[in-house]
Protein backbone atom coordinates (compact mmCIF):
# COMPACT_ATOMS: atom_id res chain seq x y z
CA UNK A 1 0.00 0.00 0.00
CA UNK A 2 1.57 3.07 -0.80
CA UNK A 3 2.32 5.41 2.05
CA UNK A 4 0.46 9.13 2.00
CA UNK A 5 1.74 12.03 2.82
CA UNK A 6 0.48 15.38 4.63
CA UNK A 7 2.11 19.06 4.40
CA UNK A 8 1.10 20.35 8.25
CA UNK A 9 1.71 23.99 8.72
CA UNK A 10 2.43 25.48 11.91
CA UNK A 11 4.06 21.74 13.28
CA UNK A 12 5.86 23.45 15.93
CA UNK A 13 3.53 23.35 18.76
CA UNK A 14 0.23 23.17 19.85
CA UNK A 15 -2.68 21.78 17.41
CA UNK A 16 0.26 21.78 14.60
CA UNK A 17 2.51 19.21 16.96
CA UNK A 18 -0.20 17.08 17.61
CA UNK A 19 -1.34 16.64 14.39
CA UNK A 20 1.87 15.38 12.78
CA UNK A 21 1.72 12.91 15.86
CA UNK A 22 -1.48 11.68 14.62
CA UNK A 23 -0.97 11.18 11.33
CA UNK A 24 2.21 9.72 11.91
CA UNK A 25 0.98 6.90 14.29
CA UNK A 26 -1.47 6.51 11.34
CA UNK A 27 0.68 5.40 8.96
CA UNK A 28 1.24 9.07 7.35
CA UNK A 29 4.34 10.93 6.00
CA UNK A 30 4.43 14.27 7.13
CA UNK A 31 6.23 17.46 5.74
CA UNK A 32 6.32 19.76 9.03
CA UNK A 33 6.84 23.00 8.21
CA UNK A 34 7.06 25.93 10.51
CA UNK A 35 9.86 28.67 12.08
CA UNK A 36 11.14 27.08 14.64
CA UNK A 37 13.62 24.64 13.11
CA UNK A 38 14.71 23.18 15.92
CA UNK A 39 11.08 22.55 17.06
CA UNK A 40 10.96 20.61 14.15
CA UNK A 41 13.81 18.68 13.96
CA UNK A 42 12.43 17.34 17.51
CA UNK A 43 9.43 15.77 15.45
CA UNK A 44 12.22 14.42 12.59
CA UNK A 45 14.58 12.98 15.96
CA UNK A 46 11.38 11.50 17.46
CA UNK A 47 10.11 9.20 14.43
CA UNK A 48 12.84 9.28 12.04
CA UNK A 49 13.27 11.57 8.41
CA UNK A 50 11.63 8.33 6.44
CA UNK A 51 8.63 9.48 8.40
CA UNK A 52 8.98 13.42 8.53
CA UNK A 53 10.76 15.50 6.38
CA UNK A 54 10.95 18.83 8.69
CA UNK A 55 11.28 22.65 6.91
CA UNK A 56 11.77 25.78 8.66
CA UNK A 57 10.51 29.00 6.95
CA UNK A 58 7.82 32.25 7.90
CA UNK A 59 4.76 31.43 6.12
CA UNK A 60 4.82 35.05 5.21
CA UNK A 61 7.94 34.60 3.19
CA UNK A 62 6.37 33.84 -0.10
CA UNK A 63 9.88 32.99 -1.43
CA UNK A 64 11.06 31.14 1.08
CA UNK A 65 7.72 29.34 0.89
CA UNK A 66 8.35 27.94 -3.17
CA UNK A 67 12.09 27.18 -1.89
CA UNK A 68 10.83 24.66 0.73
CA UNK A 69 8.15 22.80 -1.70
CA UNK A 70 10.81 23.01 -4.32
CA UNK A 71 13.57 21.20 -2.21
CA UNK A 72 11.26 18.55 -1.03
CA UNK A 73 12.43 15.42 -1.31
CA UNK A 74 11.03 12.76 -4.14
CA UNK A 75 9.83 10.45 -1.34
CA UNK A 76 7.42 13.42 0.03
CA UNK A 77 6.93 14.80 -3.52
CA UNK A 78 3.29 13.84 -3.47
CA UNK A 79 0.99 15.69 -1.42
CA UNK A 80 -2.17 13.84 -0.51
CA UNK A 81 -3.42 16.07 2.62
CA UNK A 82 -2.82 20.06 3.06
CA UNK A 83 -3.47 21.22 6.85
CA UNK A 84 -3.33 24.66 6.80
CA UNK A 85 -2.94 25.21 10.56
CA UNK A 86 -0.25 28.01 10.48
CA UNK A 87 -2.18 31.13 12.20
CA UNK A 88 -1.44 33.33 15.20
CA UNK A 89 -3.49 36.01 17.61
CA UNK A 90 -2.11 38.83 18.70
CA UNK A 91 -3.24 41.68 21.37
CA UNK A 92 -6.82 41.69 22.96
CA UNK A 93 -7.05 45.58 22.88
CA UNK A 94 -10.12 47.45 21.36
CA UNK A 95 -10.15 48.46 17.88
CA UNK A 96 -9.23 52.24 18.73
CA UNK A 97 -5.94 51.19 20.73
CA UNK A 98 -5.04 48.25 18.55
CA UNK A 99 -1.45 47.88 17.00
CA UNK A 100 -1.69 48.26 13.29
CA UNK A 101 1.61 46.13 13.10
CA UNK A 102 0.07 43.43 15.22
CA UNK A 103 -2.99 43.58 12.73
CA UNK A 104 -1.21 43.25 9.64
CA UNK A 105 1.23 40.62 10.81
CA UNK A 106 -2.05 38.51 11.51
CA UNK A 107 -3.26 39.30 8.33
CA UNK A 108 -0.21 38.43 6.20
CA UNK A 109 -0.17 35.16 8.85
CA UNK A 110 -3.37 33.84 8.51
CA UNK A 111 -4.99 35.20 5.53
CA UNK A 112 -2.47 35.75 2.86
CA UNK A 113 0.26 32.83 3.99
CA UNK A 114 -3.28 30.21 4.28
CA UNK A 115 -4.13 31.61 0.63
CA UNK A 116 -0.81 31.38 -0.96
CA UNK A 117 0.41 27.78 0.22
CA UNK A 118 -3.50 26.64 -0.74
CA UNK A 119 -2.59 28.17 -4.45
CA UNK A 120 0.90 26.78 -4.63
CA UNK A 121 -0.24 23.47 -4.17
CA UNK A 122 -3.49 23.71 -5.69
CA UNK A 123 -2.56 22.15 -8.98
CA UNK A 124 -1.08 19.05 -7.11
CA UNK A 125 -3.64 18.43 -4.87
CA UNK A 126 -6.09 18.64 -7.54
CA UNK A 127 -4.25 15.96 -9.73
CA UNK A 128 -4.02 13.81 -6.84
CA UNK A 129 -7.65 14.05 -5.84
CA UNK A 130 -6.48 14.98 -2.72
CA UNK A 131 -7.56 16.96 0.04
CA UNK A 132 -7.64 20.56 2.57
CA UNK A 133 -8.21 20.89 5.93
CA UNK A 134 -7.76 24.54 7.05
CA UNK A 135 -8.01 25.51 10.53
CA UNK A 136 -10.37 28.70 11.45
CA UNK A 137 -11.85 29.35 14.96
CA UNK A 138 -14.75 29.87 17.02
CA UNK A 139 -13.37 33.30 17.00
CA UNK A 140 -14.40 33.41 13.52
CA UNK A 141 -18.41 33.18 14.19
CA UNK A 142 -18.77 34.74 17.70
CA UNK A 143 -17.40 38.35 18.14
CA UNK A 144 -15.74 39.00 21.28
CA UNK A 145 -13.79 42.21 23.10
CA UNK A 146 -10.33 41.98 21.50
CA UNK A 147 -10.92 40.11 18.98
CA UNK A 148 -11.15 42.72 16.07
CA UNK A 149 -8.80 41.63 13.77
CA UNK A 150 -7.97 38.05 14.68
CA UNK A 151 -11.54 36.75 14.32
CA UNK A 152 -12.06 38.37 10.98
CA UNK A 153 -9.14 36.17 9.71
CA UNK A 154 -11.06 33.02 11.00
CA UNK A 155 -13.59 34.10 9.56
CA UNK A 156 -12.10 34.48 6.00
CA UNK A 157 -10.73 31.39 6.95
CA UNK A 158 -14.48 29.70 7.11
CA UNK A 159 -15.66 31.37 3.74
CA UNK A 160 -12.65 30.60 2.11
CA UNK A 161 -13.10 26.77 2.66
CA UNK A 162 -16.44 27.01 1.16
CA UNK A 163 -15.91 28.90 -1.61
CA UNK A 164 -12.66 26.43 -2.68
CA UNK A 165 -15.54 23.49 -2.43
CA UNK A 166 -17.90 25.84 -4.68
CA UNK A 167 -15.02 26.10 -6.83
CA UNK A 168 -13.43 22.86 -7.09
CA UNK A 169 -16.59 20.81 -6.80
CA UNK A 170 -15.49 16.74 -7.79
CA UNK A 171 -11.83 18.01 -8.14
CA UNK A 172 -10.49 17.58 -4.55
CA UNK A 173 -11.18 14.94 -2.11
CA UNK A 174 -12.72 16.80 0.46
CA UNK A 175 -12.00 20.06 1.86
CA UNK A 176 -13.08 20.74 5.35
CA UNK A 177 -12.65 24.11 7.95
CA UNK A 178 -12.28 22.46 11.41
CA UNK A 179 -13.09 24.85 14.94
CA UNK A 180 -10.45 23.00 16.85
CA UNK A 181 -10.87 22.73 20.75
CA UNK A 182 -9.05 25.85 22.64
CA UNK A 183 -5.93 25.45 24.89
CA UNK A 184 -7.38 23.82 27.46
CA UNK A 185 -9.36 21.11 25.74
CA UNK A 186 -12.76 22.59 25.61
CA UNK A 187 -14.71 21.98 22.58
CA UNK A 188 -17.11 24.36 20.64
CA UNK A 189 -20.34 22.41 19.45
CA UNK A 190 -19.53 22.89 15.83
CA UNK A 191 -15.94 21.61 14.97
CA UNK A 192 -16.64 21.64 11.28
CA UNK A 193 -18.31 24.27 10.01
CA UNK A 194 -18.63 23.03 5.97
CA UNK A 195 -22.14 20.89 6.46
CA UNK A 196 -21.74 19.13 2.47
CA UNK A 197 -18.72 17.16 4.10
CA UNK A 198 -20.00 16.76 7.33
CA UNK A 199 -22.91 14.65 5.10
CA UNK A 200 -20.95 12.89 2.88
CA UNK A 201 -18.84 11.59 6.09
CA UNK A 202 -21.97 10.39 7.63
CA UNK A 203 -20.95 6.76 7.33
CA UNK A 204 -17.69 7.24 9.12
CA UNK A 205 -17.47 6.47 12.67
CA UNK A 206 -15.56 8.88 14.20
CA UNK A 207 -17.99 11.19 16.08
CA UNK A 208 -17.59 15.06 18.10
CA UNK A 209 -20.13 17.20 20.23
CA UNK A 210 -23.66 16.31 18.95
CA UNK A 211 -22.94 13.93 16.56
CA UNK A 212 -20.92 16.43 13.81
CA UNK A 213 -18.14 14.07 12.03
CA UNK A 214 -14.32 15.03 12.78
CA UNK A 215 -10.87 14.32 11.75
CA UNK A 216 -11.37 10.77 10.04
CA UNK A 217 -13.17 10.40 6.09
CA UNK A 218 -10.85 12.53 3.41
CA UNK A 219 -12.67 10.52 0.23
CA UNK A 220 -10.88 7.40 -0.21
CA UNK A 221 -8.30 7.34 2.86
CA UNK A 222 -7.01 5.40 5.27
CA UNK A 223 -7.24 8.32 8.02
CA UNK A 224 -5.90 8.52 12.13
CA UNK A 225 -8.10 8.70 14.57
CA UNK A 226 -8.28 12.30 14.93
CA UNK A 227 -11.36 12.38 17.81
CA UNK A 228 -10.84 15.04 20.49
CA UNK A 229 -10.63 14.23 23.99
CA UNK A 230 -14.59 13.97 25.28
CA UNK A 231 -15.64 17.87 26.20
CA UNK A 232 -16.60 19.28 29.04
CA UNK A 233 -18.50 21.69 27.71
CA UNK A 234 -19.53 23.88 24.45
CA UNK A 235 -19.31 27.50 23.59
CA UNK A 236 -22.35 29.07 21.78
CA UNK A 237 -22.10 32.21 22.58
CA UNK A 238 -19.13 35.16 23.38
CA UNK A 239 -19.92 35.16 26.69
CA UNK A 240 -18.86 31.24 27.27
CA UNK A 241 -15.84 31.77 25.01
CA UNK A 242 -12.55 33.77 26.42
CA UNK A 243 -11.03 37.46 25.74
CA UNK A 244 -8.12 35.79 25.00
CA UNK A 245 -7.49 33.16 21.74
CA UNK A 246 -4.41 31.04 21.76
CA UNK A 247 -1.84 31.17 18.96
CA UNK A 248 -1.62 27.90 16.95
Amino acid sequence: MTTKTAWITGATAGFGAATVERFVAGGWQVIASGRRADKLQQLVDRHGAGRVHATAFDMRDEAAMRAAHAALPVAFAGIDLLVNNAGLALGTAPAQQADLTQWKQMIDTNVTALVTMTHMLLPQLIERRAAIVNLSSISGSYAYRGGNVYGATKAFVTQFSQNLRTDLPGSLGQTLCGHPPDHRGRHCRHHLVDREPAAALEHQPHRGDAGQPVGGGIAGRTQPDLRPAPARRSCHNAAEWDERVPAH
